[in-house]
């Protein structure tokens, strides 16, 4: 959260429990201090409920987090509270469940896999990092491993890049670099990949 990789949806009801458990467990000032800090935070969405869904039978409280990640179009509901675990059987509305160790494997790549056909180019992504195949037959590859796009940063940019910029193979290919760019971004959400410096300088400068 505080890397601001993702997007927190909560309401007053949702903060109302964060405190109750916060104090009961800790102290007034740890969940005083926890509140404010979360209120300051830019990728923290107060998303408003205007109508109740009463999807959970088993725990009625739990509601709250179902009507926010519904109101709020949430990409993932995140809970280890098996009452949750409901909504996976709802055909409508859709809403996506994950408990944190899933969200954890899924932040890293774990959950992920994914294969995009371009124009003499595939690229297929896995929990081990992504393969582009190129050449007539597509009988040539390269690898990217995760460790790699979840480590480059705004000093150590060039590391993908570079190795880019070397290859023949990628030169006319100006739209692999976008499926690249999107895959990454899909599949590996938790990297740190200064894209100004990194395909951006590569599309419009060099290809473009």
């Amino acid at each position: 959260m505080l890397a601001e990789k993702f997007i927190l949806c909560v309401n007053e009801d949702i903060l109302l429990e964060y405190e109750e458990i916060l104090k009961r467990k800790y102290s007034v000032a740890v969940a005083d201090s926890f509140l404010s800090a979360l209120k300051e935070l830019d990728n923290v969405v107060y998303t408003g409920v205007f109508y109740p869904l009463d999807l959970i039978k088993l725990d009625y409280d739990d509601n709250k987090f179902a009507d926010c990640a519904f109101a709020g179009n949430v990409d993932f509901l995140i809970t280890n509270d098996k009452h949750l675990n409901s909504l996976k059987t709802l055909d409508f509305p859709k809403i996506s469940v994950m408990n944190i160790v899933e969200f954890e494997r899924y932040s890293k790549g774990g959950l992920t896999a994914k294969t995009i056909l371009g124009d003499n180019y595939k690229i297929e992504v896995d929990s081990e990092g992504i393969t582009i195949f190129y050449g007539d037959e597509l009988d040539s590859q390269y690898e990217i491993p995760s460790g790699m796009l979840t480590e480059v940063d705004s000093d150590n940019y060039s590391s993908i890049i570079s190795e880019l910029e070397g290859k023949q193979w990628i030169q006319d290919k100006v739209n692999l670099l976008y499926d690249l760019a999107e895959v990454i971004q899909f599949s590996f959400p938790i990297n740190i990949i200064d894209w100004i410096h990194t395909f951006n300088i590569v599309a419009y400068i060099k290809y473009i």
